[in-house]
């Protein structure tokens, strides 16, 4: 009996790439899909795009509603999945046109809860990392969900929690009533990702390439917004929350203290590069500001004096030193001119 695959794809605005997109999926070579199409309240021709390749296409259903972003727009997509799988989609994204042939192969051989496979980000392979196969049990906590919440060492291995690189058991999802927080805007994948993880039995981890995260231009992802860092505080809250806290229960030996501590530094680190980077047009000032706010909460403060390191780059150790000191003057003259100088290159 073949698998019936759901595809969730949120669409908001991106009648330039939605075709491009969903060509990719309907012309698969696997063809047991339904696909959802949840238009998150379009204001261009997302949404007649959609209802265009329904009237082509009896296995896309197309749900139209009022704007609430893109972990609710997921969360109807669930809604409507009949699928023994899920699989989501970006709709500015596309896929290879066998990824669904391909995972399906694999499952042939094991049930597993979630397989993992890769993408591209551009021209380049996304995240090449240590592991492949089937992890179960205590193998899977111990030497992938730790490793998703965080490296045992600053600079160390770490797996990135993006959705799309999954394909999940449906059955999982709903057992466990597991779905998108409205309240982040970012980290939503990687919570709804370590989350789903935590309550699996099995993880396939295969090397096939098959998701294409395209860099278009004028992505949202590459535009400045005010609180980038507090969204990253609220993810890490929900983190511990939910999945953390639950595995020391189970667990009373365990200790990903220090994964998340190291999370926090690279969280900080990032969001301070946000500031200069994405942010770049904003008045000196102002970017100062947002970096001494960061360098001085607590759990970053408690995290730098913590820290176990592996070989990192002096830039790096730069960094942490200005941040273990909070010394935001000194980091902001550093970042700006790491960003003139990036830029002259």
């Amino acid at each position: 009996m073949s698998l019936l695959i759901s595809v969730i794809i949120p669409v908001y605005n991106t009648e330039k790439y939605l075709s491009r997109c969903l060509d990719s999926v309907i012309k698969q070579t696997y063809t047991k899909l339904e696909i959802i199409l949840i238009n998150d309240g379009s204001t261009d021709s997302s949404g007649d795009i959609c209802d265009n390749y329904a009237q082509q296409d009896s296995r896309i259903k197309v749900v139209h509603k009022k704007n609430a972003g893109v972990s609710a727009a997921r969360n109807s997509g669930l809604m409507y999945a009949n699928g023994d799988y899920i699989s989501f989609i970006d709709s500015d994204d596309r896929i290879e046109h066998n990824m669904y042939e391909i995972l399906t192969s694999h499952l042939k051989d094991c049930q597993a809860d979630i397989v993992r496979f890769n993408a591209y980000r551009g021209k380049h392979i996304m995240n090449r990392i240590p592991f492949d196969g089937l992890y179960e049990n205590q193998k899977l906590k111990t030497e992938i969900l730790h490793t998703m919440i965080g490296a045992d060492k600053f600079g160390g291995t770490f797996i990135q929690g993006v959705l799309w690189m999954h394909l999940f058991k449906r059955v999982v999802i709903e057992d466990n009533n597991i779905r998108f927080s409205p309240d982040l805007r970012q980290n939503e994948d990687r919570l709804f990702t370590i989350t789903t993880i935590s309550h699996s039995k099995s993880v396939l981890f295969v090397n096939d390439v098959l998701y294409h995260y395209e860099l278009n231009g004028d992505s949202l992802t590459q535009s400045y917004k005010e609180g980038r860092w507090e969204q990253e505080l609220i993810y890490l809250d929900m983190l511990k929350q939910n999945v953390i806290e639950p595995l020391s229960r189970a667990d009373n030996k365990m200790d990903l203290t220090p994964r998340l501590q190291n999370d926090y530094l690279l969280r900080a680190i990032v969001s301070i590069h946000y500031e200069f980077f994405t942010g770049h047009s904003n008045p000196f000032n102002f970017k100062k500001k947002r970096i001494a706010h960061i360098i001085k909460d607590k759990n970053v403060r408690i995290s730098s004096r913590n820290i176990r390191k592996n070989k990192i780059s002096l830039k790096e150790n730069i960094l942490l030193f200005f941040i273990k000191y909070r010394c935001s003057l000194f980091l902001s003259i550093f970042e700006e001119l790491t960003y003139i100088k990036g830029k002259r290159t």
